[in-house]
This record gives C-alpha cells, structure tokens and sequence, in this order.
C-alpha cells in the first residue's frame, strides 16, 4: 500500500517537474565510439551511431590514420521531430530558429543534435564532425581548408559497402556559375578573422563555395599531399607565393587558371571510398534511460548553451527532487556554480556526484577546473590526482592532459608538465593554446630549437594574444642567443697558432710587458708578453729589429693582443 502511493507520488512530481519533451521513451545506443540518445526509436538510434562510425571510417581512408582522436567528449542527441528539437534549438530575438541540426561546441563537451523528421539535417551534421575530426587529428589548417573539406564531407552519401564523396553543395551551384572566383592568394589569406570569412554580405558565400571548389579539386586529383607539404611550408614562415610554386608546382595564377578550367570542365568530382568488411557487424548496446536520467542529459544540453543556461538550472533542480542522487545533476550544478564563481556551493555538488560515481570523468575534470580556479597552492597537490584521474577514465580528452600539465607547472614539475602538454597537443594538434605552453615550458628546460619550431608556426596566428606571445617569445630567444654568442666569444680558450716573419719592433715602454711587431705574408702580427722577465728562451732586446723570426701564440678575438709562446731566431 505505502510502495503504491510512493510510486504514484513520484508519477505526479514527474508529471508536475518534468517538461513534455522529457516524457518520451527515450533510448541511448552505444556503439564503439558514440553515444546516441534518442526519443525516436532504437531502430533509427542505431541508424545514426552506424551513419557516424562509417563517416569516422572513412575520414581515417582520407588521411591515412590508423587511429581517429577525439579529443573532446562528443554526446549526439536525436530528436524524433521538429517540436522536440525546437526546445533546445539557437534563438534569435528570444524565439528558437527552425534547425534540422546543430552543432554546440564546449571546452568540455561538444553536442551533435538533429532532427530525425527532417530530410536536410544531415550535411549540417556531416559539416560540424568534419571540423571535430580535422580539429582532433589534423590541427593548424587555414580557414580555407578546414570550411572546404567540412562542405566537401557534408555532402557524403554512404552505401552498404562505399561512400561517395565531394557532391556540390546546393548553393555553390549557383554562386559558383554567377561569381567571379577569387584568386588563390586571396582565397588562402582568409584568416579567421577576415570579413571575408565573417560578414554574410561580403563574399562569404563565394568563400565556402570556392573553398569546396578547391577541396574537391585536391582530392579528385589525388594532390592533398601538396595541400600538406604547402602548409609545411607556411610553418616555416615561407612567403605564401613561394610555396604554392613550391609545392604545387605552378605559379598562383597559373593555379587560378587550374581551378576555374577544373570546375568549368567537370563541375566537381565525387570520389568512392569503399568501406572496410566487417563495420555492418559493428556492435551496439541499446539502453532504456528513465525520463528523469532523460531529463538531466538534456539539462545538461541546456547548460551548454547560452540561450538556456538558466533554464538548465531550474531543471537540474527538478532532476534532484526527483532523484537527489543524480550524478550528472550534481554535477552540472556544481558546473554551473563553477562559471559563476561559487566555489564553495560547486565543490559540494563535485563532492555528492563523486561519492555515487568515482569513475565519472567529468565530475573529476570539473573538480580540477575549480581548483586551478582558486589559485591556491595548498590545492595543487588534488589538483594534480583529479587531473589524472582524467586522463586515465577519459585517455582522449586533450583537455585532462593540460589540466594535468597546468598542475604539474604549478608544483614546478615542468619535465613532467611537458610531457603532459605534448599529450595534449598530440591529442588536439590545433590547439594554439595548448602548443604556447608547451613552447614556454620547452624554453624553461633550455630546449630552445623545439619552442622555436613551436613559436615559428603561431607568429602568424590570427588569434592576436598568441601571435603576439609567439613574436615575444622568437625576439627574446634570438637576443639571448646573441647574448650567449658573446660570451662564449669573451670565454673562448685560445687557440694556439703559428706565424713565421721579420720582427721589425720591440715596445718595452710598459715593462716587463712588451709588445712584439712582425711582419709576415699576410700582413701585421702584434704579439704581447706579459713578463718578459719571467719568458723562458726568449731573449729580446727593446727597439727597432730587423730578425726573421718563427713564433708560436695564443690567438685570441680581435679586442685583444695575441700572447706569445715561443720565439726562434731564424
């Protein structure tokens, strides 16, 4: 009787708490590499985790990787229609945008959402984990190629056993056939902070077509790797029109030309890749999640956006009237006091979720945000174990690797804090940030050629802090380079010479010093001896000479007199 009116109570505040989107049936489908939560069915989550493994497949055939980092925790969501997804959609003006699927990115978390109903939601989708997969294993790309090869994927029609690729997005269709292309060595300068790349009403619609363009032609004619030997090149600080010539083995106009008889002629190509044997037998594991666990994911989804972000509160709170044990709860509380500055209330949340699940990652990331937060050296010795507790539940999570590195720099372990940022880096190779400390910690353990491999590839970042860190930090290796260069000079041991000639002087007015004059072949040699009295088989008498002579000295920098060894009369 007591259990059924418990039951029932709980049925009422869920009812009561939970919104209508939250009362679905909802499902999570794991397979090797997602996590696909959905309200629309097993049938059509498995389709989905299946669309992202081959799309994952085929990125590793393009660039040759046996391994495929992803370096930022990725959650796919999948709603089953267009009301679902309207809940969690961008807002313009208040009011939530028509989407059929978006992208929200995060330090800590990147979503993946789209709407099962819609028939265009999936190039939105194929673009945004195009970008996560080049950010994740290839780093350091200019804009023109990281948008090129993100339209170049969006548009990937996967089969049984192949996938084609490089279909023309819709409207490059018909931007490409009214617009003038621009000239490659405008396209390739587009920074990230280019109006080009930024303002709708300049160009940027040619920008992404043309992007594509360039993209489609590189791999229709199998020469992505001139495409990487060019941003080599750019690496090593070569003039852009020098290593188009370098590496595409033509001058930029004559490329030009190249690309725009390449669209003309073919319109684009499409490439197949075939798909591995075996990926149809990848397995899945389909989960019931209660609509309360329901409910504190998507929360958690909410969190991560600006426009929701107190909403997420208020549901987080309903989840733990609910279930006051929730972890993820918990811990999107104790995230939310975190970017509020409210230490003490977020580490009680951190605190309650790491008691129900010591093994959830993220609780122990958070935990560790917090203390490097608080800046207080007490808390870096926990710090460091909470870090690396990261690192060892979530191996990919570039992230854990430099908050591992952060804490170890603060306990002044720096050889290990290297270590750690290399990882980190090796993970997420795009990451500038990450690539400037290693670079710092590279120059405090007096290993300057790598920092300077590092700080020659950002000085010309478009992020201004780091471009302008980069320049500091090649100016101040190089004035201390010349700073060493002199002093090694000033305390270089002196090299024992020989000379034959004529003595033609002996100075002794600064006796017992004396200073030689001979001429030889080359020219005048001046000799000094600081004592003559104290020179053994050397007789000389002061004034004018007139002797040939061999002597033997220690040659020395030009701002001082040679000293004089030995002297034989000839």
């Amino acid at each position: 009787m007591f259990r059924r009116a418990g039951l029932l109570l709980s049925a009422v505040l869920l009812c009561s708490l939970a919104p209508a989107w939250a009362e679905e049936h909802w499902v999570d489908i794991r397979s090797p590499h997602f996590s696909v939560l959905t309200d629309g069915g097993e049938d059509r989550g498995r389709e989905v985790a299946l669309q992202f493994e081959l799309m994952r497949s085929v990125f590793s055939q393009l660039f040759l990787r046996d391994h495929v980092n992803q370096s930022i925790p990725l959650q796919i969501i999948a709603f089953k229609n267009a009301e679902q997804i309207s809940h969690f959609a961008p807002q313009f003006r208040g009011q939530p945008l028509t989407v059929a699927g978006f992208f929200q990115q995060g330090q800590d978390k990147n979503y993946i959402v789209l709407n099962l109903d819609a028939n265009n939601s999936w190039p939105t989708v194929f673009h945004e984990y195009a970008h996560l997969l080049l950010h994740s294993n290839v780093g350091g790309l200019p804009p023109w190629f990281d948008e090129g090869f993100a339209e170049y994927f969006s548009t990937i029609k996967i089969g049984t056993k192949e996938a084609v690729l490089g279909g023309i997005p819709e409207y490059a269709l018909s931007v490409l056939g009214q617009e003038k292309l621009m000239p490659v060595s405008e396209l390739f300068t587009v920074g990230q902070s280019s109006p080009i790349y930024n303002d709708d009403r300049n160009h940027r619609t040619l920008f992404y077509a043309q992007s594509w363009l360039v993209v489609n032609y590189l791999f229709s004619n199998a020469r992505l790797k001139d495409a990487i030997a060019y941003f080599k090149l750019l690496g090593e600080h070569v003039p852009m029109n020098d290593a188009i010539q370098r590496a595409f083995h033509t001058d930029s106009a004559t490329f030009d030309k190249t690309i725009a008889d390449f669209y003309r002629s073919t319109g684009g190509r499409t490439i197949t890749v075939t798909l591995p044997m075996g990926l149809e037998k990848i397995s899945f594991a389909g989960i019931s999640v209660s609509q309360v666990g329901a409910l504190a994911i998507l929360a958690d989804l909410h969190l991560h956006e600006p426009d929701y972000q107190q909403q997420a509160v208020k549901e987080f709170k309903a989840v733990l009237k609910l279930d006051s044990e929730n972890v993820i709860a918990h811990r999107g509380l104790g995230y939310g006091f975190l970017r509020s500055g409210e230490f003490d209330e977020a580490m009680a949340h951190f605190q309650r979720a790491a008691e129900k699940d010591a093994r959830d990652p993220m609780v122990h990331y958070y935990w560790a945000v917090l203390m490097a937060q608080k800046q207080q050296p007490s808390l870096w010795p926990q710090m460091e174990r909470e870090a690396r507790l990261v690192t060892q539940l979530s191996p990919e999570m570039a992230d854990g690797f430099a908050l591992l590195g952060f804490a170890l720099m603060s306990e002044r372990q720096t050889d290990d804090a290297a270590k750690a940022y290399e990882n980190a880096l090796r993970l997420s190779p795009g990451n500038e940030g990450y690539a400037a400390t290693l670079g710092d910690l590279y120059i405090s353990q007096g290993r300057t050629e790598n920092a300077k491999l590092i700080f020659v590839s950002l000085q010309n970042s478009d992020r201004l802090l780091i471009s302008a860190l980069a320049r500091n930090r090649l100016e101040e290796m190089e004035a201390d380079r010349a700073i060493a260069r002199a002093s090694a000079a000033s305390n270089q041991s002196p090299r024992l010479a020989s000379a034959r000639g004529r003595l033609v002087h002996v100075d002794c007015t600064n006796s017992p010093r004396v200073t030689l004059t001979i001429l030889t072949t080359t020219g005048t040699l001046q000799l000094v001896l600081p004592d003559v009295a104290k020179a053994v088989k050397i007789t000389l008498s002061c004034g004018s000479q007139s002797q040939n002579v061999a002597v033997k000295y220690l040659d020395s920098d030009e701002s001082r007199l040679a000293e004089l060894v030995s002297l034989e009369i000839e």
